[in-house]
């Protein structure tokens, strides 16, 4: 069997703690909710996000706008698991 390089085992560490980081910072939720908002066919608008990206999450005075309906909620909280998506 062959070992790993330190290098590599450095790496694969960072990237594990950079996509810890991303999953579980406020401002990852923020950046992705930006994202969608300006990539998806609607309008997404929210007075204040909270929480992070692995939940929970926490939306103030959220709207979601299609050509058809608008959706608006006071407050919306999500709080969920990842791997619940892999079952």
């Amino acid at each position: 069997m062959k070992r790993l390089p330190p290098l590599s085992l450095i790496f694969l560490l960072l990237l594990g703690m950079g996509l810890t980081w991303v999953l579980h910072s406020s401002a990852a939720l923020r950046w992705a909710f930006s994202v969608a908002s300006e990539n998806l066919p609607l309008t997404l608008e929210a007075a204040s996000l909270e929480g992070s990206l692995a939940g929970p999450m926490h939306a103030r005075g959220l709207e979601i706008t299609t050509a058809d309906i608008t959706v608006t909620a006071e407050e919306l909280e999500l709080d969920w698991w990842a791997g619940d998506l892999l079952r």
